[in-house]
């Protein structure tokens, strides 16, 4: 088996896998490696994870088949989605939610890793077969739960979207992308890491994780991480929170840090370094429990 190539990232270093043969994308159904969302994970999913407004708590609930990876104070690092979103449309699966790990890539992206990435898999046959090898198992996840969804759901969505862009979404990978054997675009590593912590097998996600062990990256969670998970804890007290975000999350967490009254640093809000890897209890380390 080859070994896998160093991409050139800016100011991060890249760890290169020994080897592929542990690497192998694991199988379609998860349901049981997951956990249940308790009331307390919904409460901190909704306001301090994806800032939802309060009376869409209910929906997150509703959708969320159940969590992936756990941090090592117990929150819900990632989640599996019903496929069916609300308006009977068809969306992602698989959820990354952590704030802590979705700051940390976030910066990654922004260092330059997904050229690193994306050149990396376009020059290595073994990278680009893992790359389609987690997307066929991504799309076969959706698949399986769609299989399970009533008649009278999938009707309606149809109605919605139209037979052909079902069809179509039905037959994406990771991050709603459309694919074949010779895909070389990693498009999201927040979407392969949340593919890692949830179904696993996924070489990409697996190596942003050790990227970030390198370059000082709690993955598990801090000491600090805590207090913005904490719902009980106001935002202006906390010692550690989620400063910026993209897209949608990005506008959410800007109204709740004004709701909450969070003064952002001069010359604004910044993506926060983390502090550098403590050692962690054993049974906590996610890389010796996998």
């Amino acid at each position: 088996m080859r070994r896998l190539r160093r991409a050139t990232v800016p100011a991060l270093l890249v760890t290169t896998l020994t080897t592929l043969t542990t690497l192998v994308p694991g199988p379609a159904p998860v349901l049981g490696k997951l956990t249940p969302v308790t009331d307390a994970d919904v409460d901190c999913l909704a306001q301090r994870h994806l800032f939802l407004k309060e009376n869409r708590s209910w929906d997150l609930k509703d959708r969320t088949i159940g969590a992936g990876q756990r941090c090592r104070h117990g929150w819900p690092q990632v989640l599996v989605m019903d496929p069916i979103w609300p308006g009977h449309r068809l969306g992602d699966v698989v959820r990354l939610t952590c704030p802590l790990l979705v700051s940390a890539i976030d910066r990654y992206e922004k260092q330059g890793a997904l050229r690193g990435y994306n050149s990396r898999v376009a020059k290595d046959p073994a990278w680009r077969s893992q790359l389609y090898a987690s997307h066929v198992a991504q799309r076969d996840l959706r698949q399986e739960l769609l299989s399970k969804a009533p008649e009278e759901e999938m009707a309606k969505v149809r109605k919605t979207m139209g037979n052909a862009t079902v069809e179509l979404v039905m037959d994406t990978g990771i991050a709603n992308m459309r694919f074949d054997a010779n895909c070389s675009d990693v498009k999201c590593l927040h979407a392969h890491v949340g593919d890692e912590l949830s179904r696993g097998g996924n070489a990409i996600g697996r190596q942003v994780l050790e990227d970030l062990v390198t370059a000082g990256v709690e993955i598990e969670g801090t000491d600090q991480c805590c207090d913005h998970c904490n719902v009980k804890m106001p935002l202006s007290e906390a010692r550690w929170t989620l400063q910026l975000a993209k897209n949608k999350l990005g506008q959410r967490l800007r109204r709740a840090r004004r709701r909450e009254g969070v003064l952002d640093p001069p010359g604004g809000p910044v993506n926060q370094r983390l502090p550098v890897n403590q050692r962690m209890p054993p049974k906590n380390s996610y890389f010796t429990s996998r």
